[in-house]
């Protein structure tokens, strides 16, 4: 277990707990009033329209997020435990977890949660600062691993692009390109899978046996069904063949070799529905956590492909350094804010979300994918 941990857990629309790696635990409210939602709701409809473009108003919306859930002793357990970790000069690992019935709070963006000013510090933003980790907690019932141990000490990532012809067009190679520089000091294995037809990528996950699968394509909701769907080929065409997400998702539980971690990335380029999107990719990474993949990275909003490459340069090479998940997309969420100018002007740094099934982002065997530490994560 992590040394420096809080989970926080949002009961329903009223009760959150926050409960540390040390078992200490305080109970508080969700302080989220009428005029609050609505404000928070508009701040959404922004970000989805890509309207934001100060950083105040950003920490806006992060303190009244912030202050929904942490508040009285709630606050105080953060604060608390968050010194301790500062002064050990460790990572304070803060995992967000959310009850059925608060489902309504989950889909808020809570990457942009932005700790206030206090008498003693100034505020922070949790989704980049370099003293925290920010994630979402999954919990199952079933905590089992059953992913066949590993080979070799490399990573292995599969990226997948998924280009149909009738679709516009999907930018991945400056993101391969980035993965294949790091394979020169690193040890990384990388293979890319186009020809990517649902029978296709079943036979290349279970061929290369990655410990990541990093999707590039296209998504859509269709409302008439009320699902997600996912853009792969249609065999012989080479036209979209819009697959539900949960095929899409129930496709990893049945290969054999599992991955450890499923990336999904859409570029901007490729947005069918913009206010749709969250719905699509957001509402998929749910559900590949319940189909037994320890870790998700999704993007809430599209992605530019400067912020792409930035986040997933940093991404994997903190992973190719043996770190956890968690750490590596905090990594990535920060490089973003200091490689593309006036990031934190814009939503692109709250973009990439972390899922986990894990609680633990150290010492859980699942959260470590390569280097000396991978042929003992399996």
């Amino acid at each position: 277990m992590a040394k420096y941990e809080l989970i926080v857990t949002v009961q329903d629309t009223e009760t959150v707990n926050a409960r540390t790696s040390d078992d200490a635990e305080s109970d508080g409210k969700v302080s989220m009033d009428p005029l609050t939602r609505r404000t928070v709701a508009i701040f959404e409809d922004w970000l989805r329209d890509g309207k934001i473009s100060r950083a105040n108003e950003l920490q806006v919306l992060g303190m009244h997020l912030y202050r929904a859930i942490f508040n009285g002793k709630v606050e105080d357990l953060f604060r608390t435990t968050l010194r301790k970790a500062r002064n050990r000069q460790e990572r304070l690992r803060v995992q967000l977890s959310f009850k059925s019935k608060a489902s309504e709070l989950a889909s808020m963006p809570w990457e942009y949660l932005y700790s206030p000013d206090t008498d003693t510090e100034p505020g922070f933003c949790f989704a980049t600062a370099l003293d925290l980790v920010l994630s979402r907690y999954m919990p199952l019932v079933s905590d089992r691993d059953e992913t066949p141990p590993s080979l070799d000490n490399k990573l292995r990532i599969l990226v997948v692009v998924s280009q149909p012809e009738d679709l516009g067009t999907v930018y991945a190679d400056p993101v391969i390109e980035q993965i294949e520089k790091l394979k020169e000091k690193l040890p990384i294995e990388l293979s890319v899978h186009r020809e990517t037809t649902l029978d296709s990528l079943v036979d290349k996950i279970e061929d290369v046996k990655p410990n990541v699968v990093h999707f590039i394509g296209h998504g859509r909701f269709n409302r008439k069904e009320g699902q997600g769907q996912i853009a792969l080929l249609a065999p012989v065409t080479n036209q979209a063949d819009w697959c539900a997400d949960d095929q899409f998702a129930s496709l990893f539980s049945q290969v054999r070799a599992r991955p450890r971690l499923v990336f999904l990335h859409l570029c901007e380029s490729a947005t069918v529905e913009l206010n749709a999107f969250s719905a699509t990719f957001a509402g998929l990474a749910p559900k590949l956590i319940q189909a037994d993949i320890p870790a998700v990275v999704a993007m809430q909003y599209p992605i530019t492909n400067l912020a792409a490459i930035a986040f997933s340069n940093a991404f994997y090479e903190s992973l190719g350094k043996g770190d956890a998940i968690d750490d590596a997309v905090q990594k990535g969420r920060f490089r973003i804010t200091t490689r593309i100018t006036g990031a934190l002007n814009t939503r692109v740094f709250g973009t990439p979300v972390l899922y986990m099934r894990s609680r633990d982002g150290v010492d859980r065997k699942s959260t470590r994918l390569n280097s000396s530490h991978i042929t003992n994560s399996y």
